[in-house]
């Protein structure tokens, strides 16, 4: 959604620096993360973070994993506020993040589900988290579901299902399956390969 927005106003390189935009907003919040006594810690969490190689590389493409990365880094830290001063509104951000995420990428629908068995305890708490989060991931998923039939797609299609079973058959000899998935799969859809010790 970014990429579309920036696309209206400007061209493909502000639509691209909404990625940068989005690792520096995560990197940001990282300090809110450290509880009081460990705040000194920051700068070296966020060096840490903003450091790495591949968050850097997802910065410069085309790749949704920032905007994912900041709305889990912001759903966590809303998470963490709440359980700091108990105010609501901490815990509708948490929701309202941990739904972003799970409308940026299927990935996000887990980070949902774990604050939500954390929340069984408190009904209150629950309805308000699940709302929030409501808000802003049913919408993909209904728009998901009118274009390809499926909210999980595509899972469950049987050409995916196909593609699986292919994959399947490399796991037979681990050494050959982690050269695949990290140099010729890669390749093979046009993006560069990965370290064998990330697949791993």
């Amino acid at each position: 959604m970014p990429f579309a927005a920036a696309l209206l106003v400007a061209d493909d390189r502000a639509a691209q620096l909404t990625q940068w935009v989005t690792l520096l907003a995560a990197a940001a919040a990282i300090p809110a993360l450290l509880p009081e006594e460990r705040r000194g810690a920051a700068p070296m969490a966020v060096a840490l973070f903003l450091g790495t190689p591949y968050a850097v590389y997802l910065a410069a493409n085309a790749y949704v994993d920032c905007s994912f990365t900041m709305t889990v880094t912001l759903a966590f830290v809303g998470w963490v506020q709440w359980r700091r001063t108990e105010h609501a509104g901490w815990l509708a951000v948490a929701g309202a993040c941990a739904g972003m995420a799970a409308a940026t990428k299927y990935h996000g629908l887990v980070i949902g589900a774990m604050f939500v068995v954390v929340l069984l305890r408190s009904r209150r708490a629950l309805l308000l988290f699940v709302t929030a989060a409501a808000i802003f991931a049913v919408p993909t998923y209904v728009h998901i579901t009118q274009l390809a039939g499926s909210p999980l797609f595509p899972f469950g299609d049987p050409d995916y299902s196909i593609q699986l079973a292919s994959v399947a058959r490399w796991t037979v000899d681990p050494f050959l399956t982690v050269i695949r998935f990290a140099i010729v799969w890669p390749i093979s859809t046009g993006t560069p390969p990965h370290s064998p010790w990330l697949v791993l």
